[in-house]
């Protein structure tokens, strides 16, 4: 009794009524009572969705990525992950390299999936997966026939590909203290631009295996096999050490490892 007029004074409002000698609640009390009640479970979800947190099944993963593992390497991988774990949130943010670590410091991500050439030194990394160069053609172009290509070979074609970011410009630098030259490039960016001109028959395209290994499996496209060291770019998992990163994170990443396929693992 002595509670509940504690609480009728608290609210400012009749909680209880008595009728003979059993109390009944008011129309305020069932309001209350009915309040009382969803806010009580919500408490009891609080402590399951901790749970679930703590068990990386529940929560968020944000994190930045460059344009080629985000558009090709990616997306299969977060979406299967997401099946296995309905109640985690991903905020996948692809950034162009010019402007992905800049993001990464500001954007509280907790980590970047990028090309381990020009990683801040503040960083830690690890290795993800590695991929391949490949340069191929529509299969109609003279050069698309040819078994073995040499690098003089391309010395009359028109070069087609992503060339403004740093690790396109470190590539073609050791290519062309190889001998490298072609007759003109075009630039175009992004990766679909690229495949989009060179089945116009515009030329040799250039890109990273993983934008393009649906094309190659198909016959859209014919790989301009070149008698040179095989080129590759190294992808990398990149992390501030300061902080920590989520449960969420962690699982995530654990999927990541497990999951990358073996093609582009090579």
């Amino acid at each position: 009794s002595k509670m509940l007029k504690n609480a009728e004074e608290r609210v400012g409002v009749e909680i209880v009524t008595t009728r003979g000698r059993r109390l009944h609640l008011s129309a305020a009390g069932r309001e209350l009572a009915a309040v009382g009640e969803r806010v009580v479970a919500a408490f009891d979800g609080l402590d399951e969705f901790v749970r679930e947190m703590r068990l990386g099944r529940a929560g968020s993963v944000r994190f930045v990525t460059s344009s080629t593992p985000g558009s090709y390497v990616l997306p299969e991988i977060v979406a299967a992950y997401l099946h296995e774990r309905p109640r985690v949130a991903v905020d996948m943010r692809i950034m162009p390299i010019s402007g992905l670590w800049e993001a990464f410091d500001v954007g509280q991500f907790e980590f970047a999936i990028a090309p381990f050439n020009g990683l801040p030194k503040e960083l830690t990394s690890e290795p993800l997966y590695s991929d391949p160069i490949v340069f191929f053609a529509a299969p109609g172009l003279p050069i698309a026939s040819k078994d073995r290509v040499a690098l003089a070979d391309l010395a009359g074609e028109t070069l087609i590909g992503k060339f403004v970011d740093s690790h396109w410009r470190r590539i073609f630098r050791e290519l062309e203290e190889s001998g490298f030259r072609v007759k003109r490039r075009v630039t175009i960016i992004p990766p679909e631009g690229v495949k989009s001109m060179v089945a116009q028959g515009l030329g040799v395209g250039v890109l990273f295996a993983s934008s393009v290994r649906r094309e190659l499996a198909d016959g859209t496209f014919v790989p301009v096999r070149i008698a040179t060291a095989a080129l590759r770019e190294q992808f990398c998992i990149a992390m501030n050490p300061k902080y920590a990163l989520s449960p969420s994170a962690v699982t995530f990443l654990d999927h990541l490892r497990a999951t990358v396929s073996n093609e582009v693992r090579k």
